[in-house]
């Protein structure tokens, strides 16, 4: 290229020095003008190599795009030739990148998406911890938060907040909201601003300031949208002043909470480090986490030395606001994550599976190819055309599939499954689904063009007639491999399907069927008494309706989950108040509440006799019983809570009622009358109804009814008894539902896999079965090969799958109520099921052998 170059210039320069010459000038002056006219002949060279260089690498470029377009368009005509194939590897990839899709989305929403707030990955929960009282992740009481806030500051946020409804009143119809005390900081710790007026100050941590936040949703719904701050709205019978509305999506600590108000305490509740009950965030950056942890470890040593009875033995521990949020649905989607990980190995298997069979069929025409000259890099082309046109096709199925998915979940999540809102198909999802395919590209091109190179010239000697069935071993491993994943997924399925369905019949306690709840929660205004007579009057109303068999109220509904513990004395054991061992979940009701949700009682249940006045009763459950008196009849025992200045009389036993969830055994439980434990504090109380038909038609008459006692007074929390119960098994049904579909799905790949498997086995072997056909052998013996070794592959692989199983039991474990994580006939049950797949997907290479003519065959 460089001759050329030169030979042009000296043309040139020639050339300029002839036309000089014909002007009069000499040679030698014409040649040093036509020098210095052509300039530096070496920048003259090296442009023209850029220039050729550019021009050579746009040809070879374009012949590149060239060669990418005949192969994609060659590699769509022979896919289209073979329709079973790529509606097979189509179907096959859109379920495994959509499953794997939809199933990452909801981890990201959940898990791995940061919270809304900034930098959230420094917020922290704080818990207390007495480890001697089993206390891993106790609230603060209200002293010992503010002398930590103090303790930490100022380089430290603190905020505290408690859930807190109200009533909104003043509107036409009373509401019950969702809203939170919160100390003046809580903002400033979660590091997010109003978008109109302010948040809390200081001085409104005190008594007798009116003021609230609301949020944005709150204030559209009031007509308040841009000018809420210095209105006026009414919480209960008390009119408060909005100062500031947050901005929306702010959803703390609940995603429906509505409004805020301050933390104002009375100096005595101010100062209790007895009262265990405030939540508290804490903001720790990362460069100062060792230096707060230290602040906040001496606050609690020197709270702990200056009150010994109420902070003795109690520290604390922070945890990461993100793990407190997830809660305890990580487990159930760490295991489905680990399903739908095998899902799409058992994907990429069968895939490879089916290339691999596919290209077993075209060996000589690559064969071909390669002997025409068609090097490696051009046979992974050609190959990878096809793979490529199938993972995008497939993966834009399994996108719509995800998208789909993640719809159905969103309007499907159990309530229990924090922040499902936040599951979408964003951009890491959809980067997901795209790192997924292209992994399944390569794994298409690669892993079946190394196979078939090893067998390309036999199969050209052979002249295409196919051969013997060398090179099936990497696909028995495969038909190992896909069997073990689904075997896996087959027993973690079972596991969680038995877990399941023993929780649905699992002993309640009562009966929820034709049982109306809602929540009443009075201003705290009310005193005890006056509490007791509207409660009464209620029920009074409410009883008397038509369709209603019966009513009653409660401080807890069943799987509510909100159980209070207090310490409890029982007559006759000396012991500590502070032991953890005598504590008992307190349960007020009203007379008719057992009744109504037919709680099975052995003695009596309270009646209207037993008032203020009377003598004090109780009613145990039989967890109480049996550790308090177990060999005595609990009827007649006295017991008192801490609170009582005198004994009470038990009347009656009560069988075990489930309240922390299906799952958790019910505890020691005292039953209170409401009448004789109504308390100033106690302001709400959860109506239950009987009726004679469906609960929800009631609903209506008992709120009229309700509000003909006081018109202001909302109702909130309208749900059936039955309707708590399936919430509660809600993420359990979740786990097993999605357990049995992925392992559904994943048993059809690996028939589809060993299907194409046994296909090649047989084509590959036809010469040898025609010619033992020939020689007399028995054909029933040679349709059974295929099922025969079908089976011995697929049992291996199931062995090696629950040995898998067997070996992650602990994280299963966690998942799993009244069933071992070593279930031996789920296991057993799980081996069948394989080799009922392994013999159904040999149906097909079996009548292939029994189609065999030994005559063709001879006949070549």
């Amino acid at each position: 290229m460089t001759g050329g170059i030169e030979e042009e210039l000296r043309f040139h320069l020639e050339s300029r020095v002839r036309d000089l010459m014909d002007t009069g000038l000499c040679r030698d002056a014409a040649v040093a003008q036509a020098e210095r006219e052509l300039g530096d002949r070496s920048a003259i060279r090296l442009t023209c190599d850029q220039i050729t260089r550019s021009a050579v690498r746009d040809q070879g470029r374009r012949r590149y795009l060239i060669g990418w377009q005949q192969d994609l368009r060659y590699a769509s005509r022979t896919l289209l030739r073979s329709p079973g194939f790529t509606v097979a590897a189509l179907a096959t990839l859109a379920l495994g990148v959509g499953l794997t899709t939809a199933v990452f989305a909801v981890l990201h929403g959940i898990i791995l998406n940061p919270l809304p707030y900034p930098a959230s990955e420094s917020l922290h929960q704080l818990y207390a911890v007495n480890p001697a009282k089993n206390q891993q992740r106790s609230p603060l009481s209200a002293a010992d938060f503010f002398a930590l806030r103090e303790g930490v500051a100022p380089d430290t946020h603190v905020g505290g907040y408690m859930n807190w409804p109200v009533s909104l009143t003043g509107v036409a119809e009373p509401e019950r909201l969702d809203g939170a005390l919160a100390s003046a900081d809580l903002f400033t710790t979660l590091g997010v601003a109003p978008i109109e007026g302010r948040t809390f100050i200081a001085e409104e941590e005190q008594p007798g300031h009116d003021v609230a936040v609301i949020s944005e949703r709150l204030a559209a719904r009031l007509g308040l949208t841009g000018h809420a701050t210095g209105a006026s709205i009414q919480l209960g019978t008390q009119p408060v002043t909005v100062v500031g509305v947050m901005p929306h999506g702010f959803e703390f600590p609940q995603a429906t909470t509505d409004v805020w108000i301050p933390l104002a305490l009375r100096p005595a509740d101010r100062d209790n480090h007895e009262s265990r009950w405030l939540h508290t965030i804490v903001r720790i950056d990362g460069a100062a986490a060792s230096r707060v942890e230290d602040r906040i470890q001496t606050v609690m040593a020197r709270l702990a030395t200056a009150f010994p009875p109420s902070n003795g033995g109690w520290s604390a521990r922070t945890v990461p606001l993100r793990q407190v949020v997830v809660g305890d649905s990580r487990p159930t989607l760490t295991v489905l994550s680990l399903a739908i990980l095998c899902v799409m190995l058992v994907t990429v298997v069968n895939l490879v599976t089916l290339v691999m069979g596919r290209l077993h069929r075209r060996r000589a025409e690559l064969a071909m190819h390669e002997a025409l000259g068609a090097g490696l890099w051009r046979l992974s082309r050609q190959l990878g055309a096809e793979a490529l046109i199938l993972a995008a096709v497939g993966g834009g199925l399994g996108l719509l599939l995800a998208t789909s998915l993640v719809g159905a979940f969103r309007n499907l999540a159990p309530a229990s499954i924090p922040r499902a809102a936040d599951v979408a198909v964003s951009a890491w999802p959809i980067a997901f689904a795209s790192t997924a395919a292209a992994i399944i590209l390569l794994v298409m091109t690669i892993v079946p063009l190394w196979r078939t190179q090893r067998s390309n010239a036999e199969a050209l000697r052979a002249g295409g007639r196919g051969g013997p069935a060398r090179g099936l071993g990497v696909s028995r491993i495969l038909i190992v491999a896909q069997a073990g994943l689904a075997a896996l997924l087959v027993v973690t399925a079972g596991l969680l399907a038995q877990a399941f369905i023993r929780l649905a019949n699992v002993e309640l306690g009562f009966k929820p069927d034709h049982v109306l709840t809602l929540r009443i929660s009075l201003p705290r205004s009310r005193t005890p008494e006056s509490q007791r007579a509207y409660f009464a009057e209620v029920l009074d109303r409410v009883g008397a309706l038509p369709g209603i068999s019966g009513a009653g109220a409660s401080n807890d509904l069943p799987l509510a989950g909100n159980s209070m513990s207090v310490p409890i004395f029982v007559d006759g054991i000396d012991r500590a108040a502070g032991d953890p061992d005598v504590r008992a979940a307190l349960r007020v009701i009203t007379p008719g509440y057992l009744e109504t949700v037919a709680s099975p009682i052995r003695g009596r249940a309270f009646a209207t006799s037993d008032g203020a006045t009377s003598a004090p009763v109780a009613i145990v459950n039989e967890s109480l019983a049996r550790r308090h008196w177990p060999e005595r009849d609990a009827i007649g025992m006295r017991i008192r809570t801490s609170e009582d200045k005198t004994w009470r009389t038990v009347v009656g036993v009560v069988r075990n009622v489930h309240h922390d969830g299906l799952a958790v055994e019910e505890g020691p439980a005292l039953y209170l009358p409401h009448a004789q434990k109504a308390e100033a504090w106690m302001t709400w109380m959860s109506l239950a109804i009987r009726t004679i038909d469906d609960p929800l038609t009631q609903a209506g008459a008992v709120r009229a009814a309700i509000a003909g006692i006081d018109r202001n007074q909302a109702v909130s929390n309208v749900q059936t008894l039955e309707q708590i119960v399936n919430a509660s098994l809600a993420l359990p049904r979740l786990a097993a539902s999605v357990a049995t579909a992925v392992s559904a799905i994943a048993l059809l790949l690996a028939a589809f896999g060993i299907g194409a498997v046994l296909s090649r086995l047989v084509a590959a072997r036809k010469p040898e079965f025609g010619v033992r056909l020939a020689l007399g052998a028995d054909p029933a013996k040679l349709i059974w090969m295929p099922v025969f070794e079908s089976l011995c592959l697929v049992t291996a692989g199931g062995v090696i799958g629950l040995l898998v199983a067997a070996g992650s039991g602990r994280l299963l474990s966690a998942l799993l109520y009244d069933v071992s994580a070593y279930d031996l006939p789920t296991f057993a049950g799980t081996l069948a099921v394989l080799a009922i797949t392994a013999a159904l997907a040999a149906i097909g290479p079996a009548r292939a052998v029994a189609r065999v003519d030994p005559i063709t065959i001879l006949r070549g």
